[in-house]
């Protein structure tokens, strides 16, 4: 038995996982479905007994965390684009309202010759 799987396996069932989802969790990353269903039994024999695996809360680990701030940094971002945008738009309504002879004067021009 693998030493990595089984360690990886008992990391995820004290940080709350259930086994099913550490051993699903394995299979899916590409570990040998066979290396990692004996070192979840070894890990099954080896809990302290009355202790359940799912009975700690979840924690939040610095993956999770991290990949929450990029969607905040993009929503921030798109606001502050729309923003920029917004006010850019005001000033040129706001421009074109005092220079309307001369724009109006200028397509005027263009569009006769």
């Amino acid at each position: 038995m693998r030493e990595d799987i089984f360690g990886g396996l008992r990391n995820a069932v004290e940080n709350g996982d259930s086994v099913e989802e550490a051993v699903q969790s394995f299979i899916n990353a590409g570990y040998p479905e066979s290396e990692v269903l004996e070192a979840s039994r070894k890990l099954n024999f080896s809990q302290i007994p009355g202790e359940l695996p799912n009975s700690a809360p979840k924690k939040l680990s610095q993956d999770m965390i991290k990949a929450t701030k990029p969607k905040k940094r993009f929503r921030l971002t798109l606001v502050s684009v729309l923003f920029i945008i917004l006010i850019l738009l005001v000033i040129f309504f706001i421009a074109s309202l005092f220079f309307q002879e001369e724009i109006s004067g200028f397509f005027s021009g263009f569009l006769s010759e």
